[in-house]
Order: C-alpha cells, then structure tokens, then sequence
C-alpha cells in the first residue's frame, strides 16, 4: 500500500503557540491506533492489560456504526474528511478517526486493487503536540464544525428554495439541519450532485416527512431493499424492512436485548473478577437476568 505522501505545510495557533503540520496522504498501512482516544477509551477499559493493535482493530470493527460508516466510505469513493495523526516512531497514531481508520482498513482488504482505500487524507503533526493542545484542537475544531453545519444548512436550504421555491419549502430547513450533522451524508450531498438531487426529490415528493428520519438514512442507504422502498413508497416503508432485520429497532424489548448481549459479550473485566469473587448483589442482577430469559422463552413456547 501507499505511504505518506506531503502535499501541502501549514500551522495551527493553539494556546498562543504556532504548531506546525501538514496535510497529506497517508497509506492506511501507515497508521497505527490510538488506545487512549476518548470515543474508545470504553472499549479497551473492557479488556484486562494490553491491548494489541489486532485486538482494538477488532473491538471496533465489531461495532455495527464503523460497519455502516465502511458502507458510507465505499458509496462515496473513500475518505474525505482529514484525519489528525502524530508521529509514532516508524508509524503515524491517529488522534482521531479511529473509526475511519478500521473502516479504510478493512474496504482496503476488500478491494486490494482499489487505490481510493489505501490512502487516507490527513493533517500530520510531529511528537511536539501534548495532549492539551490535542484537548484544545479538537474542541476548537469542534465548535467550527458547529458553525459549519449551520452555515451549510441555511446555504442548502437556499439552494433548494431556489430550485422549488413553494411556500411549504420553507419548512424544509430541519431536514438540511440534520444532514449537516451527518458527516459521511454532508460529505455524499456536497460531491455527489446525483445523490444531492434524490434528496431533492425526496422532499418534494414527501418520501422524507420528518427531519428526524434524517438520523437513520445512513443505515437505509446501506440497504438496498430499504433504500428501494424509500424510492417507491418512502421513508416509512424503508424503516419496515430495516425492522423485519432488526427487531430492536421498533421494539423496547428487542432494543434492551440487543443492548445487554453487547454489554454482557464485552464485559468489563473489574465486573467479571467481581462475580468470582462473589459479589452477592451482581449475581443477584445476574440470576435475576436469566431468570426472566427462561420466563419469557416459556411464554412465547421458545427452545433456547
């Protein structure tokens, strides 16, 4: 695969102080994971000792959200948002983008030939960026992402009353206001101007009717047969066959479920070591648990 290719020197003032880094493109075999970002911190508290670069690829990857984001990827022809990378020896740490990271990787072994997944795009710093200028950045640049969403709605929004200016268009805004929040979407409207104009057409023929639909189009788009029957029949029909997939998606029950299989697949090791040593009233919650399992499997006549 590729490695790093420079493209372009620039700096960052932060806390007073000009650091320096660059923008470039690195091969994604370049880049090594970062155990202490915050977003991931979770998943490797799960996990007793150190954690192999192998092991959080994994962690990752097994979360659906990286899965729908590798879909996203793909559909939009690789990564366009920068990562943020420091200098690691003979590698570069991703300080964030973990998750793009695992998703290139993974299309890249997918499609060995494909050059749009051995790269990534991102801003390189060297050893001499702290932790707190890290914190700093990333607040900053999350606040300019804030002003960025808004100012891409209202100018999306113009846009499309431009093109259909009808009274009730107005009302719209909220359904380019929760797209901006979207990365891997805002990215698709604004280099795709086929996908730009089925969102159009989606508005206007009433196949999106709330803006809230907006949080779950990415996991629609990643399925075929929902995003068909968004074409035909709209965003309820869509739901119903993301729902025939996965219950939890319509059904409290279901939700919790699926919730607690994740939670007990990945149990913390503190929580393991405590019922061993018998902690009376996590083996109570335990038993309790499997109790109700049982129950519910006797009523609904089901053979676990």
């Amino acid at each position: 695969m590729a490695s790093a290719t420079v493209t372009n020197s620039d700096f960052i003032i932060v806390q007073g102080r000009q650091i320096p880094y660059v923008r470039t493109m690195i091969g994604v075999d370049q880049l090594e994971l970062d155990p202490k970002n915050p977003r991931i911190q979770f998943l490797v508290g799960q996990k007793a000792g150190m954690v192999s670069e192998t092991e959080l690829d994994e962690l990752l990857w097994a979360k659906d959200s990286v899965k729908a984001l590798a879909q996203s990827i793909y559909q939009n022809g690789g990564v366009y948002e920068p990562l943020i990378v420091q200098r690691n020896a003979h590698k570069m740490r991703v300080r964030e983008g973990n998750s793009r990271t695992v998703a290139s990787r993974h299309l890249a072994a997918q499609y060995p030939n494909d050059s749009r997944f051995m790269t990534v795009p991102a801003m390189m710093f060297d050893v001499n960026l702290t932790e707190e200028d890290l914190a700093v950045l990333l607040a900053d640049m999350h606040v300019a992402g804030k002003i960025k969403e808004l100012l891409g709605a209202y100018q999306a929004t113009s846009e499309f009353l431009h093109l259909f200016p009808a009274q009730i268009n107005i009302r719209k805004y909220s359904f380019f206001a929760e797209l901006m929040k979207k990365k891997e979407l805002r990215d698709r409207f604004d280099i795709d101007p086929q996908f730009k104009q089925k969102f159009h057409k989606w508005l206007v023929d009433d196949k999106l009717t709330d803006s809230k639909q907006i949080r779950s189009l990415e996991a629609v788009l990643a399925n075929k047969e929902a995003e068909e029957e968004l074409e035909r029949n709209g965003y309820d029909a869509a739901a119903k066959v993301l729902m025939r997939d996965d219950p939890s998606l319509e059904s409290d029950l279901f939700w919790a479920i699926k919730n607690a299989t994740q939670k007990l697949n990945s149990a913390p090791a503190s929580d393991i070591q405590d019922l061993k040593a018998g902690n009376a009233q996590k083996i109570i919650l335990l038993r309790n648990l499997y109790r109700a399992i049982e129950d519910l499997a006797t009523l609904a006549v089901v053979k676990l």
